[in-house]
């Protein structure tokens, strides 16, 4: 008898346990997340921007004398620095936009010359004491990375001072306005922090000089033509 109650007990489990199993609520599946790998941003060039610069000019000086017409020409170089600023608009992949930079010049020739009267020795500075431009950039950018060309004005201004061993001086100080044009490569190391290597083109036409004079020292007027080569680099901070 035990033994039968035993028989049954274990057939009513067997029979109740697919029926419990039944109302059990099916389990949901398990959802493994897929990887998705960062997008990448293109680097935006649009903004205003402010930096220095550090670089290297040569300038070409050719005077024709109004008296006697013969042509001298003197060529100058030497080390500037300045600051800039300016503003990019992106679209795609093109860049506008517009920049203003100042910079102080050492581009000068020192000179000497044979003595022209008994007993009058000449030496002389020639030289560009500053440029500044204006121009508009147009460029194209591969991300981090932007091809530019630049017109637009530039000024200068160019001193002539020679003194003679008597004491006999010739003095003068011209400014000028002419084109400039242009080309560099930026490169943006942060979203903010970016360097250039730029060449700059200045020509200025010619004007008439008169240095002003002391003593015995005469010095012919003169159509002076100028051109200036200038090579630089930058640093800027572009505020997004």
């Amino acid at each position: 008898m035990r033994q039968f109650s035993a028989l049954m007990l274990i057939a009513s489990v067997a029979a109740v346990s697919p029926a419990l199993a039944a109302d059990l609520p099916a389990q949901a599946p398990v959802m493994v997340p897929t990887y998705k790998a960062p997008v990448a941003v293109p680097f935006n060039w649009t903004g205003f921007y402010v930096g220095a610069h550090a670089g290297y000019g040569w300038s070409s000086f050719s005077g024709t004398d109004s008296t006697d017409g013969t042509t001298t020409t003197t060529d100058a170089k030497g080390a500037l620095g300045g600051g800039q600023i300016g503003f990019n608009y992106q679209m795609g992949a093109v860049v506008l936009g517009v920049e203003g930079d100042f910079a102080a010049s050492g581009v000068k020739v020192d000179a000497s010359s044979p003595d022209p009267f008994p007993g009058l020795s000449l030496t002389g500075t020639l030289k560009n004491d500053w440029f500044g431009t204006a121009a508009g950039r147009f460029g194209w950018a591969l991300d981090h990375t932007l091809f530019y060309g630049k017109a637009g004005a530039a000024w200068t201004r160019d001193k002539i001072d020679i003194s003679a061993a008597d004491g006999s001086t010739a003095t003068g100080s011209f400014m000028r306005s002419g084109w400039m044009a242009g080309a560099g490569v930026e490169y943006a190391f942060t979203s903010n922090v970016t360097a250039k290597l730029e060449y700059n083109y200045l020509d200025f036409g010619a004007i008439n000089e008169q240095p002003t004079t002391t003593g015995a020292l005469m010095v012919d007027s003169a159509s002076v033509k100028l051109h200036t080569s200038i090579v630089k680099i930058g640093i800027n901070y572009l505020f997004h």
